[in-house]
């Protein structure tokens, strides 16, 4: 359950600049909810943080398998598959 009182944090698959990421992990440390995009547990696992993740979310396309493997048996983080999303053009 969420709480308006607790931070929660998304983090999606893109780089952080070096000048970013003392902040980057000030903030990632403090969330209490910490949900990753499936590109960025790639980014995630390769950090000090990576057990540090509750959802992983996306369609799976871009989490490299051992990384996915690692999440689920090591770092128990649920994945919400979005693979069935409506997609436009």
């Amino acid at each position: 359950m969420f709480s308006l009182s607790a931070s929660h944090l998304i983090l999606l698959n893109s780089p952080l600049s070096s000048s970013e990421g003392a902040l980057w992990s000030q903030l990632w440390k403090n969330g209490q909810i910490r949900v990753v995009a499936d590109g960025a547990a790639n980014r995630l696992y390769a950090t000090d943080y990576r057990d540090r993740v509750e959802y992983i979310v996306g369609d799976g396309d871009s989490i490299q398998e051992d990384v996915k493997e690692y999440y689920e048996q090591v770092a128990s983080a649920e994945h919400v598959d979005t693979s069935c999303q409506i997609r436009s053009i």
